[in-house]
């Protein structure tokens, strides 16, 4: 399983989606998920209303692509309207382990016409997600209970697309049972668990010597 940080290697919330945060997940050897908007032209990196200390989207960018390449980024579209200074950004700095998701539908079209790595939303409210096959992959999200039907999950693995778990415990819910659940796609490749509990699912994922 590869295992992203949710919002980056943090410790507090007021750490989540910064610089120092997602660099600390790369060095760490872990991939990361945050949130990107734009704010006076420019894309930054921010959860919720930016401002003049959003870090910069491009200065988290070439830090990536000096250090590690190989480590995926989930980039979490809040902006419409930004693909194309977006993709300007992944160009420069040659950035190819990447996807993008929860845009709006509209964009999320355009995205796909203009060649970005797409994943579509799938979850416990979303049974029909929009664009499947013509995605890179799926984000399988579940808000209310512990598992859900899981045909579309497997017809991913049957066509070698990646698949991208978000744990229970982002939501503030139990994660031990879904753990346990999702564990059946351990030895896919493409497989991806969003969490903020990065280390103890490593643990639990991929130490071959974990119980």
């Amino acid at each position: 399983m590869n295992i992203i940080c949710h919002r980056g290697f943090w410790k507090k919330l007021f750490e989540q989606n910064s610089i120092d945060s997602l660099k600390k997940a790369i060095n760490s050897n872990f991939g990361v998920e945050f949130d990107v908007r734009e704010y006076k032209s420019k894309l930054v990196i921010s959860h919720d209303i930016p401002n003049d200390h959003s870090p910069s989207l491009n200065k988290f960018l070439h830090f990536y692509h000096l250090k590690n390449k190989n480590l995926y980024l989930a980039i979490n579209i809040k902006t419409d309207g930004i693909s194309d200074i977006l993709l300007k950004s992944l160009n420069k700095y040659k950035i190819n382990k990447y996807f993008v998701f929860d845009m709006s539908a509209p964009e999320q079209i355009l995205y796909w016409k203009k060649k970005i790595k797409f994943f579509s939303r799938f979850s416990d409210l979303e049974s029909s997600p929009i664009l499947y096959n013509q995605s890179q992959g799926l984000w399988i999200d579940n808000f209310n209970i512990k598992k859900f039907n899981y045909k579309l999950v497997n017809d991913c693995v049957r066509k070698n697309k990646k698949i991208c778990f978000v744990s229970p415990e982002i939501h503030k819910r139990n994660y031990s049972d879904f753990w346990k659940y999702i564990k059946k796609y351990n030895n896919y490749k493409n497989s991806f668990l969003c969490t903020d509990l990065f280390l103890k699912a490593d643990i639990f994922f991929n130490d071959k010597n974990a119980k």
